[in-house]
């Protein structure tokens, strides 16, 4: 995957974008990464629209890969973009059921070697 760049995207607020973290998942996705801490509505957004080419690598739970996967989805750009996931929230309920290690350097190894495999995604529109 490593090929597009990676968009490394943590909420700031939920305190995932812890500094070790972030230095262990970069000092894996060696290259062309950039990293983008979300604070306020219409951060992530404005990350993905300023890097179109990257592909969006969420640091931190359930809720920030949800924000992630809406963003993309009202963009239109889901079926175009990989999501990859380095597991920094409290349940990890995600990543847990598709099996991505749970220690950040080891997750980003999984990313940056492994394959991309597709997921369903089921949105209710009312």
């Amino acid at each position: 995957m490593a090929e597009r760049g990676f968009l490394v995207i943590g909420n700031a607020a939920a305190g995932s974008m812890d500094e070790l973290a972030l230095e262990a998942v970069l000092d894996v996705l060696t290259g062309d990464a950039v990293t983008c801490p979300v604070e306020k509505p219409g951060d992530i957004e404005r990350a993905l629209a300023e890097h179109p080419g990257r592909i969006p690598v969420v640091l931190g739970g359930d809720g920030t890969v949800h924000a992630v996967v809406a963003a993309l989805l009202a963009a239109g750009e889901l079926d175009r973009r990989p999501v990859g996931l380095v597991p920094l929230g409290t349940g990890n309920d995600l990543a847990r059921s598709l099996g991505i290690p749970l220690d950040p350097r080891e997750a980003a190894r999984t990313l940056a070697e492994g394959q991309e495999r597709e997921l369903d995604l089921l949105v209710d529109e009312d």
